[in-house]
């Protein structure tokens, strides 16, 4: 059995360990066989077929995308009328259609509302749109704002107010910051004021009256003293009242070489009205007087406002004749109320207008929340017979 020189070959074992060439076997060499369970994958096997990815959100359009989107319109550069003439910001209106029609309220031409303030229009198509169709369709209303954002109403009793309170005389515009003797635009809250030279240079707002002005129309310039106007020595004369001056204050026009007095620049001022249905019961436009004066000449001492009841007024809005009076303060709140007129409504949510004492003296007009009558005038309601007194509109305002 040996004769070979062989070695006796052992019996195979019944579980046989693994070889190392189970393991470094090449590729395709045999088929049959499989790593082991702790052995990684080869680099080279087949990947999992890929699964489906579901479909990303923005693939999909929101439903609110499905209809036709809808055009915005672009910010016109400039309004027109009917007609194609450009609409321009006036400060007039109220004062434009009362010399028309003897009727101080306006129509906006596309909502239809009543208002009786500044808004856009047309001079040749008299086209009116009021403040707020103007704001719908992106066109921004000209204002004049204090440096704290609050917007400034025109005034022609501003000068008398400060002389009221504290004895001063004229203003200095926080503008230019020059002192000035006028009507002007003023913030009661911060003090502010805009003189009328700074409005129309830097806003291109003009007053609704300008009395201050020379035969070309043409803003007069306050001067505090003559000889900052002139160099020479000479006198102006007064091209009112004809009258020559020295020194003092004056008004001039020094491209037209027109001359105002101070005494005749006031006089303008003062019949000056914030709205021209300042009317007194009578109908007669009411202008700024010095109250002890028109006292002593009537010999009528019991001169109230008619608002607050109140006597002890240096100035106010005052009716020569039948002694109808507003004190500048009560005035004041009376004009903002009748400029927003059109922004206030009746219990039924009617638009209110303006009636002058002169109309509500004629219509017994009652205020339906005291049940007084005003010489004041009051707010209407022409559709329900609803009047309120300025006293307690600010409870109809609407939101």
């Amino acid at each position: 059995m040996g004769c070979c020189g062989s070695k006796p070959v052992p019996l195979p074992l019944a579980n046989p360990p693994p070889t190392k060439l189970e393991f470094v076997k090449p590729p395709g060499t045999d088929n049959s066989s499989k790593p082991p369970i702790h052995q990684a994958p080869p680099v080279h096997h087949e990947p999992a077929p890929p699964q489906r990815e579901p479909e990303p959100v923005h693939q999909e359009p929101p439903k609110a995308k499905k209809s036709k989107a809808v055009p915005q319109v672009p910010k016109p550069t400039k309004f027109e009328c009917d007609s194609g003439h450009e609409l321009l910001w006036y400060s007039d209106l109220p004062f434009y259609y009362y010399q028309l029609t003897q009727n101080w309220t306006i129509r906006c031409s596309i909502c239809q509302k009543i208002y009786s303030s500044a808004g856009w229009h047309c001079r040749s198509c008299n086209f009116d749109m009021c403040e707020d169709c103007a704001h719908h369709l992106g066109k921004e209303t000209p204002k004049i704002k204090c440096d704290s954002g609050h917007e400034c109403t025109w005034s022609p009793e501003t000068i008398f107010l400060y002389n009221e309170d504290s004895g001063s005389r004229g203003f200095g515009c926080n503008i230019c910051k020059e002192v000035k003797f006028e009507p002007c635009w003023n913030c009661p809250t911060c003090s502010f004021d805009c003189c009328i030279t700074c409005a129309i240079k830097n806003n291109k707002i003009h007053p609704p009256i300008d009395a201050l002005i020379c035969r070309e129309l043409h803003h007069l310039t306050y001067f505090k003293e003559i000889k900052s106007h002139i160099s020479d020595e000479i006198a102006l004369v007064c091209d009112k009242c004809k009258s020559e001056f020295f020194e003092g204050e004056c008004f001039c026009c020094q491209e037209h070489g027109y001359d105002l007095c101070i005494k005749c620049a006031e006089r303008r001022i003062c019949r000056t009205i914030p709205h021209p249905g300042y009317l007194c019961r009578e109908g007669k436009k009411m202008k700024i007087e010095e109250v002890a004066k028109k006292r002593e000449e009537s010999g009528e001492d019991d001169v109230v406002c008619e608002i607050c009841k109140k006597g002890d007024m240096k100035y106010a809005y005052l009716c020569g004749d039948c002694m109808q009076c507003y004190c500048l303060k009560c005035s004041r709140v009376l004009s903002k109320k009748i400029a927003k007129c059109h922004k206030l409504h009746c219990k039924n949510g009617h638009q209110l207008k303006w009636a002058s004492s002169s109309e509500a003296e004629i219509k017994k007009f009652k205020c339906e929340t005291c049940a007084k009558s005003y010489s004041t005038g009051l707010f209407t309601c022409g559709e329900c017979n609803f009047n309120i007194c300025i006293n307690h509109l600010d409870l109809q305002e609407s939101s």
